[in-house]
């Protein structure tokens, strides 16, 4: 884990074929902000290839690229491309509130996006997981 005041702890980190890693907040950030309170938003940081601190001049905001919703970034899909998970609620009929972590993990409100974080672009929608996508 890293963390960072832009976007507190920081507990996934994804490698490129650039050689930059991105790291991204995780599940307990969407939790504590559904749920308790929390301000964290779900964010990332750029660490370039052969630094050792933060791009201080990049960062993403999820929900800016998934139209709001809360995503959690969670695997490589090749070249400058990450899946995130994407909460959508209205899939399930509604998360009891509040929620515990597991529930809110292994909710079937999770929907898959591609994501290009060097890109200005919004995430895709994929109706196919990454797991599917990736054999």
């Amino acid at each position: 884990m890293t963390s960072d005041q832009r976007c507190g702890g920081m507990y996934i980190g994804l490698q490129t074929d650039s050689g930059d890693t991105y790291w991204f907040t995780y599940t307990s950030n969407v939790l504590a902000r559904r749920d308790y309170g929390g301000t964290v938003k779900d964010c990332g940081l750029r660490l370039r290839a052969g630094e050792t601190t933060f791009d201080p001049t990049w960062e993403l905001d999820i929900a800016a690229r998934t139209g709001g919703a809360s995503g959690v970034a969670t695997l490589y899909g090749g070249g400058s491309t990450v899946w995130v998970r994407v909460l959508d609620e209205s899939l399930t009929g509604g998360l009891p509130s509040p929620a515990d972590y597991t529930s809110l993990d292994t909710a079937p409100a999770w929907s898959w996006y591609s994501l290009d974080p060097p890109s200005m672009w919004r995430s895709r929608r994929r109706e196919q997981s990454a797991l599917h996508h990736a054999t």
